[in-house]
C-alpha cells in the first residue's frame, strides 16, 4: 500500500507501508534522512547539502540524503540517528517517533504498537532564530518584487497621466522629494 504525505513546506513524498516486525528496519526502509530533515523544518537544498542543525553553521555543510554527513562536525548517521540528535532522544524514541509522523506500519509482536503521547519537538533556539531569520528573508523579498512590479505596472505613460500611489511608493526615497505630490493628491 501507498501514502502520499504532505510535508509541509509545499513538497510532497511517496511513502510505501512496510510490514516488518523490526521497527527500525521499517523505518529505514520507508523514510530518507532527507526526508525527514525537510519535514522537521531543515531546508536541504537540491544538492543535498544543508546548514547542519548540530553546530553553528552559516554555510551548507551538510549533505543529506538516504544518511547524513556534516563535513564540520562529523556528525553521520541515518534518519533514526539523524532524528534522535535533532529531538535529544534515544533511537527507540527516535525510531517510534518517525514511525508516527511518517505512517510507517510495523508489526510489533502481533500487534501494532500502543499509541504514545506525542514526543515534543525539541527546537534549538538557534533553529528557531534561522528559521525565523528566512521567514523575515522571505517576505522582504516578496516586498521587494511586488514593489519592483508596481514600478513598472503603474508608471505614468504620459506626463499629463495621474500619478498612482502604488506607483509613488515603489519609487526610490530620493525621487519621492522631486515628484509632485499636491498635483498627484488633487487628483484623487
Amino acid at each position: 500500500m501507498r501514502h502520499l504525505i504532505f510535508c509541509g513546506n509545499g513538497c510532497f513524498f511517496l511513502c510505501l507501508e512496510v510490514r516488518k516486525s523490526n521497527i527500525f528496519e521499517a523505518v529505514k526502509e520507508s523514510v530518507t534522512t532527507r526526508q525527514a530533515a525537510e519535514y522537521y523544518g531543515v531546508q536541504v537544498g537540491r544538492n543535498g547539502m544543508a546548514c547542519c542543525p548540530f553546530h553553528d553553521d552559516k554555510h551548507p555543510s551538510m549533505k543529506i540524503d538516504h544518511r547524513f554527513h556534516c563535513f564540520g562536525c562529523q556528525a553521520d548517521g541515518d534518519v533514526i540517528d539523524f532524528t534522535a540528535r535533532l529531538f535529544s532522544l534515544s533511537s527507540k524514541e527516535a525510531a517510534l517517533k518517525l514511525a508516527e509522523d511518517f505512517s510507517v506500519h510495523y508489526d510489533a509482536k502481533g500487534h501494532d504498537p500502543p499509541r504514545r503521547r506525542p514526543v515534543k519537538r525539541k527546537i534549538s533556539e538557534e533553529l528557531r532564530y534561522r528559521q525565523a531569520e528566512q521567514k523575515c528573508f522571505r517576505v522582504l523579498c516578496n516586498y521587494l518584487h511586488l514593489l519592483e512590479r508596481w514600478k513598472d505596472e503603474y508608471a505614468p505613460q504620459s506626463p499629463e497621466d495621474e500619478l498612482d500611489i502604488c506607483w509613488i511608493f515603489s519609487c526610490p526615497a530620493a525621487w519621492r522629494n522631486v515628484l509632485p505630490w499636491s498635483l498627484s493628491m488633487e487628483k484623487r
